[in-house]
């Protein structure tokens, strides 16, 4: 009975014209995903779908270790990963496992453009994860350990392109750290490198398209995507600070570690072992690097 009533408000004209406006406020990023499906959820026979539990989300609060096997001919390489809290509260604990870590991800919501933090109502999510990867980037502790960047959640900055939301307001009210959007314009290349990261809504397996542009992708999604990468890229090369240094850096002070992004959907699991594949041999070889092995 209860999930007949949310189905009916769900389907309200009222209640979507509020989930249009869900950028204002705190609301799960699964939420829509799972109203849409009461009708099936409140059947008696429904069985959880690996996509519905790959859309479940949990906050993280605690420090969690994670242990995988990733092929690699005909062998397995073995990766701990130590998942963290990225609330404010939660980042005091970062340092717990900094010590002797072979690669860090720092993954990004790349949707979070117009939302603020659940801790601070004021501050700009898309902001506050730039703040947060130029302290990572630029930690003296840290200069010998590679980034791996995941501009995350595409398919959810997708949906939000196609409900008219954009980064411009962003843009214009913090122009010393944004630059003016309108005049972007990213090149072929850069495009590609999207689409071809970006999943197709069915699961039939595709062929690699090598032109620039994909008539289910809006290219203001293509745009922004290539925009935000921009941002971050900037940091790394070192042309935008976004907090004042204590101590003069040295001049070789990013020569021991790299940064390497990708454009992520962590749902897509075909997207997500690519990018492991990818991941995989970075890691290897930096920590190759780091011992002077190579």
């Amino acid at each position: 009975e209860f999930l007949d009533h949310a189905e009916k408000l769900w389907n309200d004209p009222g209640v979507q014209a509020c989930y249009s406006r869900s950028h204002e406020y705190q609301l799960i990023d699964c939420a829509k995903y799972f109203l849409d499906k009461l009708h099936e959820i409140k059947s008696p026979a429904y069985i959880p779908s690996d996509q519905d539990i790959l859309r479940c989300r949990c906050m993280t609060t605690a420090i969690q270790h994670i242990e995988f096997e990733v092929p690699d001919g005909g062998n397995h390489i073995k990766f701990d990963v130590y998942d963290v809290g990225g609330q404010q509260g939660e980042r005091k604990k970062w340092i717990q496992v900094f010590d002797s870590v072979t690669a860090i991800l720092f993954v990004v919501d790349c949707s979070s453009f117009d939302q603020t933090l659940r801790e601070d109502p004021e501050k700009n999510r898309l902001l506050e994860a730039l703040e947060n990867f130029d302290q990572v980037w630029n930690n003296r502790f840290l200069k010998y350990v590679s980034v791996l960047l995941f501009i995350n959640k595409i398919d959810i900055l997708a949906e939000k392109i196609a409900r008219g939301r954009d980064i411009s307001e962003l843009t214009k009210k913090y122009p010393d750290i944004f630059p003016d959007f309108d005049k972007f314009n990213p090149s072929a290349s850069e495009k590609l490198q999207f689409l071809e990261a970006f999943p197709y809504q069915d699961t039939e397996p595709r062929k690699k398209s090598r032109t620039a542009s994909r008539s289910d992708v809006h290219p203001d999604t293509v745009k922004t995507a290539v925009y935000i990468k921009h941002l971050f890229m900037k940091i790394v090369k070192g042309e935008l600070n976004l907090k004042k240094r204590i101590t003069k850096q040295e001049r070789n002070w990013h020569d021991e570690h790299s940064c390497e992004y990708f454009y992520t959907c962590a749902i897509d699991t075909n997207n997500v072992q690519r990018v492991m594949n990818g991941c995989r041999t970075l890691i290897i070889q930096n920590h190759l690097r780091r011992f002077g092995i190579i």
